[in-house]
């Protein structure tokens, strides 16, 4: 008997160990050392000049406010604000070990340090290059051997955290030559000619929707009806990618190749030189023809190419942009700031003056008042979007809902706009669900194990689409999926590390118990009412608590709550 005692007790202190972390989660609050905010993180981008920054986009909101006699809604609870800086910045809802930490963080302006410890981590450069990377290569099911996404992305978000001008990561994409695998970069020209020969008109398209946020696509094959894109200038923009070839080396230009157009009249063919439709001052003949392109879309005087991006930035801190649609942005009033897209061009002259470094721009929208104002407007409840309403059961309803009134709070910035979470931020709020500590996954093999599963979610609830900002509503079929997918019993299995199983064991009482579900799942403590529906079922279940606690997790992954923004 006492060889078996002295067998077991590694195993006792082992899990005495594991316990002491679980109660340091669950337990009372402690001042916890921020071991890794913002480590390794260059501030400078944040430090000259941010309050006039912030205050120039505050009085352009605050005008339009004024104007149009709509007042502000109450200030965000903080945690709800650290909710929408997670989903925004890393994809996916704060952990339990990070809502203790904020909550033990007594110095004033805690929200302004977390935002800069998100911009640091590698969950931010990964979820944000994600992002952009729908825009940048189209839908996730391009399947081709020679096209690789995953390098692409981690590329991206290498260069996203470590701040590299987003103008510099822009000329490369459009100009790069080599292999997607060691040249990532070049996925960007690799996804569209890989697939056939018209790869050099999508790619002018793509071009412009993707970096100067607007639509030149009616142009492909006649003039624009509305615009003043001529079919002759998406035809001499396309004309840059002509020369791209994909060779066994990898991507690289052919001098001899040029674009043939045929005349839908004649069937005559004829070949299209290169041309920019506006300042042609700004290409240089000297280098490649996608360099040339490069140089002309990024050029410090083109306000279209930071104004894009400073409006795709908002886009993915709101779940909304500041111009709807993404890429169909006005071009710039001869004079900025004097319209209606007047944040953007203060957004892109600070931008410019700051290295074209996004984080730059992400820590002015976060520090701005818009976006740490409350979802909801006590004088215009009934505009208000309703989170409630899980379903859009036809086409039908969806048009309707489109006919209803737009809601003027959130169409001026006047409240946080309510918003869908995305495929990716669900997924990964699923997997965080799941754990105490953030849910970081940098190694070969976690990222490999979530990637497999983040597909198996995206075509189980049909998922895939390229248009970052539509509007989404879950029909029944998916609601019901939620409800029983692989990933729900994931995110709520009571194991030994998980968060249920930890919760169910440590928790120091019902009140505890229930709390740290909310926090979990919701990074809200649950309403009185919340607590007189849930904490008698925690006192009849004190035999059973793991079971107990994975159906209050349950039915919070399953409110609609937790698949909003809010």
């Amino acid at each position: 008997m006492m060889n078996l005692k002295l067998r077991l007790l590694p195993l006792l202190v082992a899990a005495a160990g594991c316990g002491l972390v679980a109660w340091t989660a669950l337990g009372p609050l402690v001042d916890w050392p921020f071991a890794n905010a913002g480590a390794g993180a260059d501030e400078s981008h944040v430090a000259d000049g941010l309050s006039a920054a912030v205050d120039r986009v505050n009085r352009h909101v605050e005008g339009r406010w004024t104007a149009e006699g709509i007042p502000p809604a109450e200030p965000a609870d903080e945690l709800q604000v650290l909710r929408r800086l997670s989903l925004a910045l890393v994809g996916t809802i704060p952990s339990l070990e990070d809502i203790r930490q904020f909550e033990a963080d007594d110095r004033p302006s805690r929200l302004d340090r977390w935002t800069s410890r998100m911009l640091a981590d590698d969950r931010f450069g990964e979820y944000f290059a994600e992002r952009l990377g729908v825009a940048l290569l189209g839908e996730r099911q391009n399947e081709h051997p020679m096209f690789r996404r995953e390098r692409f992305v981690s590329w991206l978000g290498g260069e996203l955290v470590r701040g590299r001008p987003f103008d510099e990561i822009a000329r490369q994409i459009i100009a790069e030559t080599g292999s997607p695998t060691s040249a990532p970069a070049t996925n960007f020209v690799t996804a569209q000619i890989t697939q056939d020969d018209q790869f050099a008109n999508r790619l002018a398209s793509r071009t412009v929707r993707a970096f100067l946020g607007q639509r030149i696509d009616c142009a492909e094959c006649h003039d624009h009806p509305f615009d003043d894109w001529k079919q002759a200038d998406f035809q001499g923009l396309a004309a840059y990618f002509a020369q791209a070839r994909f060779r066994t080396s990898g991507l690289e230009d052919d001098d001899d190749q040029r674009l043939e157009v045929e005349d839908r009249s004649t069937l005559a063919k004829r070949v299209v030189e290169p041309r920019v439709p506006f300042h042609d001052d700004w290409v240089h003949g000297d280098k490649s023809r996608r360099r040339q392109l490069a140089d002309w879309v990024t050029h410090r005087e083109n306000r279209r190419f930071t104004r894009a991006i400073a409006n795709r930035v908002w886009g993915l801190m709101f779940g909304r942009p500041f111009v709807t649609p993404i890429d169909d942005i006005p071009d710039p009033p001869e004079t900025p700031e004097t319209d209606e897209t007047a944040v953007l061009d203060v957004l892109a002259a600070d931008l410019q003056a700051h290295d074209v470094d996004l984080r730059r721009t992400i820590t002015v929208i976060a520090l701005s008042r818009p976006f740490r104002l409350a979802s909801t407007h006590p004088s215009l409840t009934s505009l208000a979007p309703d989170t409630s309403r899980a379903t859009v059961d036809s086409d039908s309803d969806k048009a309707d809902a489109a006919d209803e009134p737009s809601n003027p709070p959130a169409t001026t910035w006047a409240m946080f706009p309510l918003i869908q979470l995305r495929p990716e931020q669900i997924f990964r709020a699923y997997q965080q669900t799941a754990s105490i500590q953030p849910m970081h996954g940098t190694n070969v093999i976690s990222r490999s194990d979530r990637l497999i599963k983040q597909n198996r979610f995206f075509n189980e609830f049909s998922l895939i689409g390229e248009n970052e900002f539509e509007e989404r509503f879950a029909a029944v079929p998916q609601t019901v999926l939620h409800m029983t997918s692989r990933a729900t019993r994931e995110a709520i299995a009571a194991k030994p590390f998980s968060v249920a199983g930890r919760i169910a064991v440590m928790a120091q009482d019902d009140a505890s118990c229930l709390d740290a579900c909310f926090l979990v799942c919701l990074t809200r403590r649950p309403t009185e009412e919340e607590k007189s529906h849930f904490l008698p079922q925690l006192v009849r279940s004190r035999r059973n608590r793991t079971r107990a606690v994975e159906d209050i997790l349950w039915s919070l992954i399953n409110s609609p709550e937790f698949l909003w923004n809010h």
